[in-house]
């Protein structure tokens, strides 16, 4: 029996051959976009990824409390060369990698920004395609929009 606060499935407005061809271009699109990000800003995106874990976080903790640890216990041992508090050394160590961090996860966030841009921009093609022509997509939308023509620029015609 249909219940009837459950909506009846609506039919698919695309068929399948269309919808894969459609997903195939965004599948490859998002493939060629990663394939154009220069390894250097690979390796800055790699290392923001490490930033925002557990372990970093865990190693943080540990590295701050063994230094001020070791220090105060150096400086009360009688070591001439020690961080004395409150740890100017610890302090420029720590301010540093804020800095690389925060520039780091800039340049991420910058990308993703883009990205989220690129298929704001694709999925209302898309969805335009869909509403003006009907079934046909794939072939028209890989010609007319699945380039990208420049930042902040219309895809219409």
């Amino acid at each position: 029996m249909n219940d009837p606060l459950d909506p009846a499935p609506a039919a698919d407005p695309l068929p399948a051959s269309t919808r894969e061809k459609n997903l195939d271009v965004v599948a490859g699109l998002d493939q060629k976009q990663e394939e154009e990000v220069s390894s250097t800003r690979n390796l800055i995106e790699r290392i923001s990824l490490f930033f925002g874990s557990p372990a970093y976080f865990a190693f943080v903790i540990r590295f701050v409390s063994g230094w001020v640890a070791v220090n105060l216990w150096g400086w009360h041992a009688g070591w001439r060369h020690v961080d004395e508090p409150p740890f100017f050394w610890l302090q420029g160590i720590v301010s540093s990698n804020a800095l690389l961090l925060t520039v780091a996860v800039l340049i991420r966030q910058s990308r993703m920004a883009e990205l989220s841009e690129h298929r704001a921009h694709l999925d209302l093609q898309i969805n335009r395609l869909d509403g003006a022509k009907g079934h046909e997509g794939a072939s028209d939308f890989e010609r007319n929009f699945a380039r990208p023509r420049g930042r902040f620029i219309s895809y219409f015609k």
